[in-house]
């Protein structure tokens, strides 16, 4: 019969780790109590999430445990679970909607994730595993293997596999990591610049199209045949350009999102020192994005010039001083 598991979100960083016991078939049984998830995203909780499968929905425990939450019951191997409609009750940062696919050893949620899951949906689409990708519940282990590769090497990740449970959760080092140059740190950027370009797309292309749009992106990501810098804003214009031509019926909101986001996900990706630098900056671009609309996203050579004015602020703000005759002051190397 299939696997099916036990699951709570472990404490992490624009990531839900959901782990627990794995329930086998047969004559036995396995028991524990209903698991407690927590998830934190930027540095505090993410409030007022809806956690949820096709079959079951996480409850917030409630305003003494902000963040927390409660599920019961098993998954199946290979189950979508959802993380949408989250707010970070630091920064009042409207998050993108998030998908995992639940494992044997648990199941990782995070923007990189959002990709895989969306690449995966459709790969079982084109080989008619599914009757279509509205449909999807679950995935399977030869569409996931596909979309987890592809993605990886498009997004120059190395080694780093982003849906093991057990080594995704980048986030306590690459805080720890007060130059910002270990891997945790880059893959932590890749996360938070993705986080801000999903969330764009969503805003470009409006709460009915938003998956649509989500999804082509994350195939053309998957599709590019050179590793899509996001460092650089051509590198970022070419694979939404390649987004566009997947669905016509999001074409024009995924140009107007990169039009409007692409330099700042370039400049989140490439700043350099403490990852604190960086949360700054994507906060910085939260607050534009928490109230933007499909009617003001489009004006991108305004809402691009307040982007970059806020992000140029909120990193000299978070920036350490460094004194002259001081080898170390707030990470800051002289």
């Amino acid at each position: 019969m299939p696997n099916r598991r036990l699951f709570t979100i472990k404490p992490a960083f624009l990531i839900l780790i959901l782990s627990g016991l794995m329930a086998c078939g047969g004559g036995g049984s396995t028991t524990s109590p209903t698991p407690t998830t927590t998830v934190d995203v930027f540095d505090g909780a993410a409030v007022g999430c809806t956690v949820s499968t096709d079959s079951a929905t996480a409850i917030e425990v409630g305003a003494s445990s902000p963040g927390k939450y409660t599920i019961s019951g098993t998954l199946d191997v290979g189950t979508i679970v959802n993380a949408t409609s989250c707010t970070d009750s630091d920064t009042n940062s409207q998050l993108p909607a998030m998908a995992g696919v639940a494992q044997s050893g648990g199941v990782v949620i995070s923007p990189i994730t959002t990709l895989i899951v969306a690449v995966a949906i459709a790969n079982d689409a084109a080989r008619g595993k599914i009757a279509n990708r509205a449909s999807a519940r679950s995935v399977s282990t030869s569409a996931l293997a596909a979309a987890i590769a592809s993605i990886v090497t498009n997004l120059g990740l190395g080694s780093y596999d982003p849906t093991d449970p057990v080594t995704a959760n980048y986030v306590a080092d690459a805080k720890a990591d007060t130059t910002g140059t270990g891997t945790a740190a880059a893959v932590m950027r890749i996360s938070l610049a993705l986080s801000t370009l999903l969330k764009a797309v969503e805003v470009a292309a409006g709460s009915t199209n938003a998956t649509t749009a989500v999804s082509a992106v994350s195939e053309a990501i998957a599709l590019s045949i050179t590793v899509v810098d996001l460092t650089s804003t051509s590198a970022i214009t070419t694979v939404m350009t390649a987004a566009a031509t997947l669905d016509t019926t999001v074409a024009t909101a995924i140009t107007t999102a990169s039009d409007a986001i692409a330099p700042s996900v370039a400049t989140i990706s490439s700043l350099t020192g403490s990852i604190q630098i960086t949360i700054a900056a994507t906060t910085a671009v939260s607050t534009v994005l928490n109230t933007a609309t499909e009617e003001t996203i489009s004006d991108t050579t305004v809402i691009t010039a307040q982007l970059e004015t806020t992000i140029d602020t909120a990193v000299e703000t978070a920036t350490p001083i460094c004194s002259l005759g001081i080898s170390t002051i707030g990470g800051c190397k002289i």
